[in-house]
């Protein structure tokens, strides 16, 4: 089907007005709501009004992310958010991560991909453990607070995109697959 200019411009309106709606969420107002507040409102509310769960969302953004990568090269680096985000998933899928596997996932050089993990260990988000069956490899995994912390920015990132577009309430069964 050919797109004509009346399209684009439809497009382009509904774009506007979603952006319009999301920077309402990320502004404060006049009566002084800061970001943080905005967000807390979208924080609640039942998760099953949101249009995808919190892992396929972590799935859906490290996804972008490497696409991102691959049209612009490795310009855009955020190693700790690459390797927050495979952790969360991997945990929630009951898989283990070892060191390796966390530095690729980074889409980082190793050694950047190290101090990231040393970093993440020292905030307290992950945590590294010694593999019972093979003592010469580590496996890092997220801790509670880290779980907690990243599923709580994940829903709260989801809530204001949904919010955004509208989509609050329409139901994982008619959102876009992971």
């Amino acid at each position: 089907m050919e797109r004509t200019a009346g399209d684009a411009t439809s497009e382009l309106a509904l774009i506007r007005a979603a952006l319009a709606r999301l920077q309402k969420h990320l502004d404060p107002d006049e009566t002084g709501e800061s970001p943080d507040e905005a967000s807390e409102v979208l924080r609640s509310g039942e998760d099953d009004e949101l249009p995808l769960s919190p892992v396929q969302f972590a799935r859906l953004i490290y996804r972008f992310r490497r696409a991102r990568d691959r049209a612009f090269g490795e310009i855009f680096g955020e190693p700790a958010w690459d390797i927050l985000l495979d952790l969360y998933v991997a945990g929630t899928e009951r898989r283990t991560v070892s060191v390796t596997s966390a530095c690729i996932a980074s889409a980082s050089p190793q050694t950047t991909a190290l101090r990231w993990l040393t970093r993440l260990s020292e905030e307290g988000l992950i945590e590294r453990r010694v593999d019972p069956a093979d003592a010469r490899r580590i496996y890092v995994q997220l801790t509670t607070r880290g779980r907690e912390t990243i599923d709580t920015q994940l829903r709260a990132m989801l809530r204001t995109l949904a919010a955004a577009y509208g989509i609050i309430g329409m139901g994982r069964e008619n959102a876009p697959q992971t």
